[in-house]
């Protein structure tokens, strides 16, 4: 048990160091700010752009850009307290879903504000998660948050 434990730890302290994160950014929860979008506001703009492309296309469809395949997929749950921001006018709001073929998939959305409305949209959209591992994680370079392959890590 403690060889876990020691084991969890110097594997999070190997992440903190190399700058690599699963949730990138500042949790909205902890910010004070109130000119800040909140959890709510991003929550219902994933929503909304899930239910453009079910209207679009009859269900969530998401390339998957490691197959290069379209996934069909099912929300679960937005995971509204896990809402951060990535840096100024640019969020991630992370998802889960279940895909047609049974697996389950994490999907991490990028908003920001449009340039002309600045009604908050989502910009794009990853599968950070297949059953439950990760394709990537985010890293942090010169205040840009990126996304970092899992495998490189």
């Amino acid at each position: 048990m403690k060889k876990g434990i020691v084991g969890l730890m110097v594997g999070i302290l190997c992440a903190s160091i190399a700058g690599a994160v699963e949730r990138p950014g500042t949790l909205i929860a902890t910010m004070k700010t109130a000119s800040m979008v909140s959890q709510d506001q991003l929550a219902k703009a994933v929503e909304a752009y899930i239910a453009e492309i079910q209207k679009e296309k009859g269900a969530f469809v998401l390339n998957d850009d490691k197959t290069d395949l379209p996934l069909t997929l099912t929300q679960d749950k937005i995971l509204r307290e896990e809402a951060t921001l990535l840096e100024a006018n640019r969020y991630c709001v992370p998802g889960v879903f279940k895909g047609i073929d049974g697996k389950s998939y994490e999907i991490d959305f990028v908003l920001k504000p449009g340039l002309i409305s600045k009604e908050i949209k989502v910009a794009d959209a990853y599968i950070h998660k297949v059953d439950g591992v990760e394709r990537y994680q985010w890293t942090q370079e010169k205040n840009e948050w990126k996304r970092e392959s899992a495998t490189k890590m």
